[in-house]
């Protein structure tokens, strides 16, 4: 409602002004309680009972926005500074309106870089992968990604996959961050890049390398959309850039994309199940809704689960992790296992075995590799 200015009492008016300020107090309506109340700020919106209420709660989610639905005009508030419908069902509704009236509404991606599938048909026999995630970068395991790092020199794998949560992006996550942290955004930028380049200098320069965002990398675009949504689509901005993967060519799959290679799907992986024994729930539930068989990270969790139906058998493979299995966010050890997984074409069908190192090394390829 509109304020309306109030004189107060000539004895005080007459103290202020005597100072040389002009004393005026305005009639409000609280956005918290409803209850009117009288406050000398003209844009005040929270009575004195709810104001500590509200100023914690802004100071938790960031600034709120007050905004009337453009469906409904039903009064709300929001952190996005540019949302505009009050419900999920009033943006359907105003979805539904536009379809009808023939207007398309392009929204164009923050990563155009990006792909949302890649699907593989054919591959020469002999055809390599490796394939691993789950680092976290800068709280990954050295001495795993070392190790790896070894192995695919000797190997030569033709196909490289990163199945995301390369990057940890723990400064721009909506979690609590220590303030003992190290470390900032920039440092684990620049020690990414690091990683990246030295598995391209391990594949070799004609080896193919996927990267699927995870996420840990989807931070990125939610920090842009909700803290800073004028600066997206600014040249520099994107993760593509930002890791320099156009120099290193390397292939960025969107997050929840994937990659489909001779019918095995890979992808990152957006559920987890925490059913005890956790490793391999998940990958139950990945089956049914596939329908197929395939390899997922995201759950830190090793482990390989098989079905069969009327279509034959699937697998589904949990592909672990290569980060630290203790982190500081953790207040007891985590259900997590270190692992990676590679896998050999044959018939125009992807063989995949996954590798459970153990502390001093693992075996794949008829070998022994230390760590």
């Amino acid at each position: 409602m509109a304020a309306r200015r109030v004189h107060v009492s000539a004895e005080r008016r007459g103290l202020r002004e005597a100072e040389g300020v002009v004393l005026a107090v305005f009639d409000h309506t609280c956005n918290e309680c409803g209850q009117s109340f009288q406050s000398p700020t003209a844009r005040a919106r929270y009575c004195p009972p709810c104001r500590p209420l509200a100023q914690n709660r802004e100071r938790r989610y960031g600034v709120l926005y007050q905004r009337l639905c453009r469906e409904c005009g039903t009064p709300f508030e929001t952190t996005h500074p540019k949302k505009e419908y009050h419900t999920t069902a009033c943006n359907r509704r105003a979805v539904i309106k536009r379809q009808r009236a023939g207007q398309t509404v392009y929204n164009p991606p923050l990563e155009p870089e990006a792909h949302r599938e890649v699907i593989i048909r054919s591959a020469p026999p002999g055809t390599r992968l490796i394939i691993f995630g789950d680092a976290q970068i800068p709280y990954h395991d050295a001495r795993l990604l070392g190790g790896i790092s070894r192995f695919m020199q000797a190997w030569k794998p033709q196909v490289l996959v990163l199945c995301g949560d390369i990057a940890d992006a723990a400064e721009i996550s909506d979690f609590d961050r220590s303030p003992l942290r190290l470390t900032n955004f920039a440092d684990e930028v620049e020690e990414v890049r690091h990683w990246l380049r030295r598995w391209r200098d391990d594949v070799g320069p004609e080896a193919t390398i996927y990267l699927l965002e995870g996420n840990h990398e989807e931070r990125w675009r939610r920090f842009l959309t909700r803290k800073a949504p004028e600066l997206a689509g600014l040249r520099g901005l994107t993760l593509h850039e930002q890791f320099g993967l156009a120099e290193l060519n390397i292939h960025l799959i969107a997050y929840e994309g994937f990659l489909d290679y001779l019918g095995f799907h890979i992808e990152h992986g957006s559920i987890v199940s925490n059913s005890a024994p956790a490793a391999g729930m998940t990958a139950r539930r990945m089956i049914v809704r596939s329908g197929g068989s395939g390899l997922m990270g995201h759950t830190h969790r090793a482990s390989s689960t098989s079905y069969t139906n009327d279509k034959g058998t699937h697998t589904w493979i949990e592909n672990g992790c290569t980060c630290l299995l203790s982190q500081s966010y953790n207040k007891r050890r985590p259900d997590w296992q270190a692992a990676f997984s590679i896998g050999e074409v044959h018939n125009n069908k992807l063989h995949v075995q996954l590798i459970r190192p153990y502390s001093d090394g693992f075996w794949a390829d008829s070998k022994f590799w230390p760590l």
